[in-house]
């Protein structure tokens, strides 16, 4: 897929990358793709997430977030969250989205 924009998230030193791509029509994300390495949370995330995305603009992509993920998985995360415990964000540049 020829992306018009890409975002990554995580450390290689941590052992977990993920590489997510967008592919837009019409303002909306039409496609999402990604890659990951490390651990197996780290792949189902990126699974949910490109399915989760796909028909929206990047704005309301971009809102999802870790804690977002989190709760879609409903692994009770949201919790430590709120208590300023979140993972690394992951950010959409809106600048591609609009080419």
């Amino acid at each position: 897929m020829a992306a018009h924009g890409t975002g990554e998230a995580g450390s290689a030193a941590c052992g977990a990358v993920i590489r997510i791509h967008l592919l837009f029509s019409d303002g909306n994300i039409a496609d999402a793709s990604f890659q990951a390495s490390g651990k197996e949370a780290v792949i189902a995330a990126g699974s949910i997430l490109t399915d989760v995305i796909k028909d929206k603009s990047w704005q309301e992509a971009a809102a999802c977030g870790v804690a977002g993920l989190r709760d879609l998985i409903g692994d009770g995360s949201a919790e430590r969250d709120a208590a300023g415990e979140s993972g690394a964000g992951f950010k959409i540049d809106g600048n591609k989205a609009a080419q």
